[in-house]
């Protein structure tokens, strides 16, 4: 990060200081939940992206306790967590579906 700070301190002729105020290791969501969302995305036509999220989402300290993974949909622009994030309404739909076929399968009342 702080090779970015610099570059783009360079362009603009100021000074830069980039500080570490906090280190958050990344966790590693159940396999199989990952898996089961990942094939019922794919099952149903949509792609599926394997992600690592720097935002610390209730389900990561969930999962010290119990199997969890996450089911992320595209906001415009990419923006997420801000005000101005927006996702159009059949990506929600689209999502909360595979949250519907995910837990399905897991309670093993989906075979597709």
């Amino acid at each position: 990060m702080s090779d970015i700070a610099a570059t783009f301190a360079a362009d603009e002729r100021v000074e830069a200081t980039v500080r570490s105020t906090m280190r958050v290791p990344a966790i590693q969501f159940n396999h199989e939940i990952v898996d089961i969302v990942e094939s019922s995305a794919l099952s149903d036509g949509y792609k599926a992206l394997r992600m690592t999220s720097g935002a610390m989402h209730d389900a990561c300290r969930l999962s010290k306790v119990v199997a969890t993974g996450m089911i992320f949909v595209p906001s415009r622009s990419g923006i997420s967590h801000h005000e101005d994030e927006w996702t159009a309404p059949e990506q929600l739909e689209a999502g909360a579906n595979l949250l519907c076929k995910s837990l399905l399968k897991l309670a093993g009342r989906c075979d597709r």
